[in-house]
């Protein structure tokens, strides 16, 4: 059986994801550029959607904090 090496992202590669994503790269042109597989690049994405929405919802002032007080770091 083959087992795969699954490497971290590093920080610098989750901004280059991210900043390639803003100049409208699609996933896999992404992942191309990145050396990584569409679904790595997939999931980083979906990380990084939570991670901003969290940040704006569950402020203090905000109502929503009611409904995600659990999940905010």
């Amino acid at each position: 059986m083959h087992m795969r090496h699954y490497r971290q992202l590093t920080q610098e590669a989750r901004y280059q994801i991210t900043a390639l994503k803003g100049l409208g790269y699609t996933q896999r042109q992404i992942a191309r550029e990145t050396d990584r597989s569409p679904s790595t690049i997939s999931w980083e994405l979906r990380r990084e959607l939570f991670r901003v929405i969290m940040k704006v919802f569950c402020r203090p002032s905000r109502i929503l904090v009611i409904v995600c007080h659990n999940y905010c770091p």
